[in-house]
């Protein structure tokens, strides 16, 4: 179970009452023994060039620039180790997500996939006809409510002690994509992530109190608010909270990434 004393929090399941990319790793910088040892051997080759034949040279001077193009050229080296790194790892990152499209690929147009490259990737599973209130049982799955695409969202359900645990790992501004059977993926962004403490927590009708902005709203009202078609996908759990598991409802709100 997750406790509202989590940083993130996640969507629940008990509002179906009515119903980069690009983040690379820091390249670490060579060692302190390892840049000595390529600037002495820079140091070293080109000194050999240089002709001393003038006696008012100054060794302190020609030592200094020698050293400032050591120190150039290996900074370009670990500049050029740093770019190979960045674009492996999006190559891996890809390749991740291409894995992950193919193993839920189904050939139908329904939505068969989740995929947030720093949290998870769970497969999607369609409530029974006349269920609402299903949410699978499944770990490593979500539920997809039927009832909020009649308001233009996707919404999608699972359990805290599931993989609605994993919701609790999201942040403003990741990366959401959905896969669709066929093999086509759309991509969003998280945008805004709300919760509410649910004054009657196992009640169908409970009326649920605003954590972030207070006010209470109706079981009617938060789910109008939450599943409209300006949150095109919404994902929802429950928040843990004193021994209760449904003490509280949390939303995942994303937007579409533009093209």
């Amino acid at each position: 179970m997750k406790s509202l004393g989590k940083p993130i929090l996640i969507l629940s399941v008990a509002l179906v009452l009515t119903g980069a990319f690009f983040s690379v790793s820091p390249v670490l910088a060579e060692n302190a023994t390892e840049n000595d040892a390529v600037r002495a051997r820079i140091i070293e080759e080109r000194a050999g060039e240089v002709a001393f034949s003038d006696e008012q040279t100054n060794d302190s001077l020609v030592s200094s620039e020698l050293e400032k193009e050591a120190s150039s050229q290996v900074e370009d080296e670990a500049a050029g180790s740093e770019t190979v790194l960045r674009f492996s790892d999006v190559a891996t990152k890809v390749a991740a997500l291409q894995s992950f499209v193919e193993s839920v690929s189904t050939g139908s147009r329904a939505v068969t996939g989740i995929y947030i490259n720093e949290a998870f990737s769970l497969s999607v599973g369609q409530q029974p006809s006349g269920s609402p209130g299903h949410i699978t049982s499944n770990a490593g799955e979500v539920t997809q409510f039927g009832l909020a695409a009649d308001y233009g969202s996707k919404g999608f359900l699972a359990h805290n002690y599931l993989s609605g645990d994993s919701f609790f790992d999201l942040a403003v501004g990741m990366k959401l994509t959905l896969v669709y059977g066929d093999g086509s993926t759309e991509s969003y962004k998280i945008e805004e992530i709300r919760s509410f403490e649910a004054l009657q927590p196992n009640s169908p009708t409970s009326t649920f109190v605003d954590l972030d902005e207070g006010g209470k709203l109706s079981a009617t009202d938060l789910f109008y608010s939450i599943y409209n078609s300006n949150n095109p996908v919404v994902l929802q759990t429950c928040i843990a909270n004193h021994g209760v598991s449904t003490w509280g409802r949390v939303f995942i709100i994303t937007v579409p990434v533009a093209s």
